[in-house]
Protein backbone atom coordinates (compact mmCIF):
# COMPACT_ATOMS: atom_id res chain seq x y z
CA UNK A 1 0.00 0.00 0.00
CA UNK A 2 2.82 2.22 0.94
CA UNK A 3 4.56 1.92 -2.61
CA UNK A 4 1.08 2.31 -4.10
CA UNK A 5 0.62 6.03 -2.41
CA UNK A 6 4.60 6.61 -2.87
CA UNK A 7 4.23 6.27 -6.53
CA UNK A 8 0.75 7.36 -7.39
CA UNK A 9 2.64 10.62 -7.92
CA UNK A 10 3.70 9.56 -11.24
CA UNK A 11 1.30 6.87 -12.34
CA UNK A 12 -1.98 8.52 -11.57
CA UNK A 13 -0.95 11.53 -14.35
CA UNK A 14 0.52 8.56 -16.32
CA UNK A 15 -2.71 6.96 -16.34
CA UNK A 16 -4.58 10.20 -17.02
CA UNK A 17 -2.46 10.76 -20.24
CA UNK A 18 -3.00 7.66 -21.39
CA UNK A 19 -6.84 7.75 -21.04
CA UNK A 20 -6.41 10.96 -23.21
CA UNK A 21 -3.79 9.94 -25.86
CA UNK A 22 -4.01 8.61 -29.44
CA UNK A 23 -3.28 5.14 -28.11
CA UNK A 24 -6.47 4.59 -26.79
CA UNK A 25 -8.13 5.18 -30.16
CA UNK A 26 -8.62 2.90 -33.48
CA UNK A 27 -5.33 3.62 -35.02
CA UNK A 28 -3.59 2.09 -32.17
CA UNK A 29 -4.69 -0.69 -32.13
CA UNK A 30 -4.04 -1.15 -36.50
CA UNK A 31 -0.44 -0.41 -34.91
CA UNK A 32 -0.66 -3.10 -32.33
CA UNK A 33 -2.13 -6.10 -34.89
CA UNK A 34 0.31 -4.57 -38.06
CA UNK A 35 3.65 -4.28 -37.01
CA UNK A 36 4.59 -7.49 -35.22
CA UNK A 37 8.11 -9.53 -35.44
CA UNK A 38 8.53 -12.09 -37.99
CA UNK A 39 9.67 -15.23 -36.39
CA UNK A 40 12.18 -16.06 -38.55
CA UNK A 41 13.99 -12.26 -37.41
CA UNK A 42 14.86 -14.33 -34.40
CA UNK A 43 18.06 -15.75 -36.45
CA UNK A 44 19.17 -11.60 -35.86
CA UNK A 45 19.86 -13.22 -32.60
CA UNK A 46 22.51 -14.95 -33.83
CA UNK A 47 23.56 -12.33 -36.84
CA UNK A 48 21.79 -9.05 -36.33
CA UNK A 49 22.12 -8.08 -40.16
CA UNK A 50 21.33 -11.34 -41.10
CA UNK A 51 18.57 -9.61 -43.37
CA UNK A 52 20.33 -6.83 -44.06
CA UNK A 53 20.40 -3.24 -42.80
CA UNK A 54 18.36 -0.49 -43.80
CA UNK A 55 21.95 1.87 -43.33
CA UNK A 56 23.11 0.04 -46.61
CA UNK A 57 19.93 -0.01 -48.46
CA UNK A 58 19.56 -3.92 -48.48
CA UNK A 59 17.01 -4.55 -45.60
CA UNK A 60 14.68 -7.16 -46.65
CA UNK A 61 12.72 -7.94 -43.66
CA UNK A 62 10.63 -5.83 -41.72
CA UNK A 63 10.51 -3.72 -38.43
CA UNK A 64 13.87 -2.97 -38.22
CA UNK A 65 15.43 -2.43 -34.41
CA UNK A 66 12.54 -3.61 -32.69
CA UNK A 67 11.91 -6.59 -35.26
CA UNK A 68 15.80 -7.37 -34.81
CA UNK A 69 16.56 -8.34 -31.43
CA UNK A 70 20.56 -9.14 -30.57
CA UNK A 71 22.18 -8.28 -27.63
CA UNK A 72 25.48 -9.74 -29.32
CA UNK A 73 27.17 -13.17 -30.23
CA UNK A 74 28.65 -14.13 -27.20
CA UNK A 75 26.36 -12.74 -24.56
CA UNK A 76 23.70 -14.68 -26.49
CA UNK A 77 25.99 -17.83 -25.82
CA UNK A 78 26.55 -17.40 -22.20
CA UNK A 79 22.69 -16.31 -21.52
CA UNK A 80 21.82 -19.91 -22.70
CA UNK A 81 24.99 -21.20 -21.18
CA UNK A 82 23.35 -20.01 -17.70
CA UNK A 83 19.95 -21.45 -18.76
CA UNK A 84 21.24 -25.22 -19.18
CA UNK A 85 23.84 -25.16 -16.21
CA UNK A 86 21.98 -22.66 -13.29
CA UNK A 87 19.76 -23.90 -11.07
CA UNK A 88 18.75 -20.25 -9.61
CA UNK A 89 15.06 -18.60 -9.56
CA UNK A 90 16.16 -15.43 -11.15
CA UNK A 91 17.70 -17.35 -14.81
CA UNK A 92 14.28 -19.14 -14.73
CA UNK A 93 12.91 -16.03 -13.76
CA UNK A 94 14.39 -14.19 -16.26
CA UNK A 95 14.01 -16.82 -18.91
CA UNK A 96 10.16 -17.18 -18.66
CA UNK A 97 10.43 -13.37 -19.74
CA UNK A 98 12.48 -13.66 -22.18
CA UNK A 99 10.14 -16.53 -24.08
CA UNK A 100 6.90 -14.34 -23.17
CA UNK A 101 8.09 -11.86 -24.75
CA UNK A 102 9.18 -13.22 -27.56
CA UNK A 103 5.62 -15.37 -27.97
CA UNK A 104 3.80 -12.02 -27.59
CA UNK A 105 6.40 -10.32 -30.12
CA UNK A 106 5.82 -12.84 -32.76
CA UNK A 107 2.14 -13.21 -33.03
CA UNK A 108 2.58 -16.23 -30.38
CA UNK A 109 -0.54 -17.05 -28.06
CA UNK A 110 0.97 -14.28 -25.72
CA UNK A 111 -0.05 -11.95 -28.57
CA UNK A 112 -3.54 -13.63 -29.23
CA UNK A 113 -4.20 -13.16 -25.28
CA UNK A 114 -2.69 -9.81 -25.01
CA UNK A 115 -4.76 -9.03 -27.98
CA UNK A 116 -8.20 -10.70 -27.08
CA UNK A 117 -7.90 -9.04 -23.54
CA UNK A 118 -7.49 -5.70 -25.28
CA UNK A 119 -5.10 -5.05 -22.14
CA UNK A 120 -4.31 -1.52 -21.71
CA UNK A 121 -0.69 0.24 -22.86
CA UNK A 122 0.00 -3.10 -24.65
CA UNK A 123 -2.25 -2.75 -27.14
CA UNK A 124 -1.25 1.01 -27.59
CA UNK A 125 1.35 0.57 -29.77
CA UNK A 126 3.36 -2.10 -31.92
CA UNK A 127 4.16 -5.47 -30.03
CA UNK A 128 7.77 -5.92 -31.25
CA UNK A 129 8.77 -2.83 -29.46
CA UNK A 130 8.54 -4.66 -26.41
CA UNK A 131 11.42 -6.93 -27.27
CA UNK A 132 13.44 -4.85 -25.76
CA UNK A 133 12.51 -6.56 -22.61
CA UNK A 134 13.49 -9.91 -23.57
CA UNK A 135 16.98 -8.34 -24.74
CA UNK A 136 17.14 -7.05 -21.06
CA UNK A 137 16.68 -10.47 -19.52
CA UNK A 138 18.29 -11.62 -21.70
CA UNK A 139 21.59 -9.62 -21.17
CA UNK A 140 21.50 -10.26 -17.06
CA UNK A 141 21.34 -13.92 -18.12
CA UNK A 142 24.90 -13.69 -20.17
CA UNK A 143 26.25 -12.24 -16.76
CA UNK A 144 25.10 -14.91 -14.77
CA UNK A 145 26.00 -17.69 -17.30
CA UNK A 146 29.78 -15.81 -17.87
CA UNK A 147 29.70 -16.18 -13.68
CA UNK A 148 28.71 -19.60 -13.68
CA UNK A 149 31.52 -20.06 -15.55
CA UNK A 150 34.70 -17.72 -14.36
CA UNK A 151 33.47 -19.31 -10.67
CA UNK A 152 32.72 -23.55 -11.20
CA UNK A 153 34.99 -23.64 -14.85
CA UNK A 154 36.11 -27.38 -14.52
CA UNK A 155 32.74 -28.39 -13.20
CA UNK A 156 31.31 -26.74 -16.20
CA UNK A 157 33.59 -27.13 -18.68
CA UNK A 158 31.82 -29.73 -20.73
CA UNK A 159 28.78 -28.02 -20.97
CA UNK A 160 30.97 -25.22 -22.01
CA UNK A 161 31.85 -27.49 -24.76
CA UNK A 162 29.00 -28.73 -25.53
CA UNK A 163 26.99 -25.58 -26.19
CA UNK A 164 30.42 -24.26 -28.45
CA UNK A 165 29.49 -27.65 -30.50
CA UNK A 166 25.64 -26.26 -30.92
CA UNK A 167 26.37 -22.91 -31.81
CA UNK A 168 29.07 -23.84 -34.28
CA UNK A 169 25.85 -26.50 -35.83
CA UNK A 170 23.94 -23.20 -35.82
CA UNK A 171 26.55 -20.76 -37.94
CA UNK A 172 27.22 -23.70 -39.70
CA UNK A 173 23.22 -24.38 -40.63
CA UNK A 174 23.39 -20.32 -41.80
CA UNK A 175 26.19 -20.61 -43.98
CA UNK A 176 24.47 -23.74 -45.65
CA UNK A 177 21.46 -22.38 -46.07
CA UNK A 178 22.79 -19.30 -47.79
CA UNK A 179 24.59 -21.46 -50.15
CA UNK A 180 22.56 -23.87 -50.71
CA UNK A 181 18.25 -21.89 -50.47
CA UNK A 182 18.91 -20.05 -54.10
CA UNK A 183 19.41 -23.12 -55.72
CA UNK A 184 16.78 -25.12 -54.25
CA UNK A 185 14.01 -22.05 -54.68
CA UNK A 186 15.31 -21.41 -57.91
CA UNK A 187 14.33 -17.74 -57.53
CA UNK A 188 17.06 -14.82 -58.64
CA UNK A 189 15.27 -12.31 -56.01
CA UNK A 190 16.19 -15.11 -52.94
CA UNK A 191 19.62 -15.25 -54.37
CA UNK A 192 20.37 -11.57 -54.30
CA UNK A 193 18.88 -11.55 -50.61
CA UNK A 194 20.54 -14.46 -49.35
CA UNK A 195 24.00 -13.26 -50.82
CA UNK A 196 23.20 -10.16 -48.38
CA UNK A 197 22.66 -12.81 -45.62
CA UNK A 198 26.18 -14.36 -46.51
CA UNK A 199 28.14 -11.57 -46.40
CA UNK A 200 26.72 -10.38 -42.88
CA UNK A 201 27.38 -13.63 -41.50
CA UNK A 202 31.22 -12.52 -41.86
CA UNK A 203 31.43 -10.62 -38.65
CA UNK A 204 28.89 -12.15 -36.19
CA UNK A 205 30.54 -15.81 -37.15
CA UNK A 206 34.22 -14.66 -36.06
CA UNK A 207 33.10 -12.83 -33.10
CA UNK A 208 31.70 -16.40 -32.29
CA UNK A 209 34.89 -18.16 -32.99
CA UNK A 210 37.08 -15.92 -30.54
CA UNK A 211 35.33 -17.24 -27.91
CA UNK A 212 36.76 -20.53 -28.01
CA UNK A 213 40.11 -19.29 -29.70
CA UNK A 214 40.10 -17.08 -26.69
CA UNK A 215 40.01 -19.94 -24.20
CA UNK A 216 42.36 -21.66 -26.21
CA UNK A 217 45.26 -19.10 -25.90
CA UNK A 218 43.83 -18.64 -22.40
CA UNK A 219 44.89 -22.43 -21.16
CA UNK A 220 47.71 -22.07 -23.58
CA UNK A 221 49.04 -18.85 -21.15
CA UNK A 222 47.80 -20.28 -18.08
CA UNK A 223 47.18 -24.12 -17.95
CA UNK A 224 45.03 -23.74 -14.58
CA UNK A 225 44.95 -20.70 -13.00
CA UNK A 226 43.27 -17.38 -14.10
CA UNK A 227 40.75 -17.15 -17.30
CA UNK A 228 41.28 -13.02 -17.05
CA UNK A 229 43.44 -13.34 -20.61
CA UNK A 230 39.86 -14.81 -22.15
CA UNK A 231 37.88 -12.14 -20.46
CA UNK A 232 40.02 -9.49 -21.89
CA UNK A 233 39.58 -10.89 -25.54
CA UNK A 234 36.04 -11.98 -25.45
CA UNK A 235 35.05 -8.16 -23.76
CA UNK A 236 37.04 -7.02 -26.66
CA UNK A 237 35.33 -9.04 -29.60
CA UNK A 238 31.42 -8.00 -27.97
CA UNK A 239 32.84 -4.24 -27.64
CA UNK A 240 33.93 -3.96 -31.23
CA UNK A 241 30.89 -5.67 -32.65
CA UNK A 242 28.73 -3.13 -30.69
CA UNK A 243 30.32 -0.52 -31.50
CA UNK A 244 30.52 -1.67 -35.13
CA UNK A 245 26.75 -2.44 -35.22
CA UNK A 246 25.95 1.24 -33.55
CA UNK A 247 28.00 3.27 -36.32
CA UNK A 248 26.67 1.53 -38.87
CA UNK A 249 22.89 1.91 -38.17
CA UNK A 250 23.87 5.21 -36.38
CA UNK A 251 26.25 6.56 -37.62
CA UNK A 252 28.66 9.14 -35.89
CA UNK A 253 28.16 12.39 -38.38
CA UNK A 254 30.26 15.76 -37.96
CA UNK A 255 27.33 18.23 -36.19
CA UNK A 256 27.81 20.71 -38.87
CA UNK A 257 25.79 18.20 -41.01
CA UNK A 258 23.06 18.40 -38.73
CA UNK A 259 23.04 21.74 -38.86
CA UNK A 260 24.65 23.41 -41.77
CA UNK A 261 24.34 27.23 -42.49
CA UNK A 262 21.35 28.40 -44.33
CA UNK A 263 19.02 31.28 -43.92
CA UNK A 264 16.27 29.40 -43.71
CA UNK A 265 17.81 27.32 -41.15
CA UNK A 266 19.23 30.33 -38.87
CA UNK A 267 16.18 32.13 -38.97
CA UNK A 268 14.11 28.98 -38.00
CA UNK A 269 16.19 28.29 -34.86
CA UNK A 270 16.11 32.15 -34.08
CA UNK A 271 12.13 32.36 -34.35
CA UNK A 272 11.53 29.01 -33.07
CA UNK A 273 10.62 29.88 -29.26
CA UNK A 274 9.14 26.82 -28.07
CA UNK A 275 7.32 25.72 -31.04
CA UNK A 276 8.89 22.66 -33.12
CA UNK A 277 9.35 22.30 -36.73
CA UNK A 278 10.27 19.81 -38.95
CA UNK A 279 10.86 19.33 -43.01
Amino acid sequence: IISVLVTAIQTIPMIELYLNSPLTEAFSKEVFAMYTMPFKNTLTLFAPDFFGNPATLNFWSTIYGDGTPHIGVIPLFFAVFALITSKRWEVKFLSLIALIIFFFATRGPIFFIVDRLNIPFLTGTSSARTTFIAAFALSILAGFGLDAFLKRRKELVTQFYYLIAGFLLIYSLLWLSTFLLPDILQDPAWKEKLKISRHNLILPTLIFLSLPIAYLINRIIFPAKSLIIFVILILFATTFGGIYQSNKILPFSPKKFFFPKHDVINWLSENAGTNRFFG
